[in-house]
């Protein structure tokens, strides 16, 4: 219940409960409190919030463009394969391998999320110049 806030607490898991697993050993603990998401979900908003809030100085705001499509598979694929070799029992993955993998795919959502919901919502007029 995170030192007296037990409110706000009790909101972030039940929120994130419909989001994530929270099984406390893939998860990562702060001051001896675990973390609403895992260690690959954590990692994975983490370089989401970074990569948004670098995204204007890269992209700009109008250009509603994403950038190939092969970067998301490459950004994407180690945190398949991680996840997907895990959940066949092939192997069990760690802490520090879900955050490195989540990491990675948080950088690059933003690339493809932002231009898409940019082209649905700019006037015809920003988008064509």
């Amino acid at each position: 219940t995170a030192k007296g806030f037990t409110l706000p607490s009790r909101f972030l898991y039940h929120f994130f409960s419909y989001f994530c697993h929270q099984k406390p050993e893939r998860s990562f603990f702060l001051w001896g409190e675990q973390l609403p998401v895992c260690a690959r979900d954590c990692s994975f908003y983490v370089a989401a919030l970074i990569s948004t809030s670098i995204y204007p100085k890269i992209r700009g705001m109008c250009s509603p463009d994403m950038i190939p499509k092969v970067y998301l598979i490459v950004f994407l694929l180690p945190m398949a394969v991680d996840g997907g070799t895990q959940f066949l029992g092939l192997r069990e993955s760690t802490n520090v391998l879900r955050a490195l993998t989540g990491f990675s795919a948080g950088l690059i959502v933003p690339f493809y999320v932002i231009p898409f919901i940019l082209a649905s919502t700019l006037p015809v007029d920003v988008k064509d110049g």
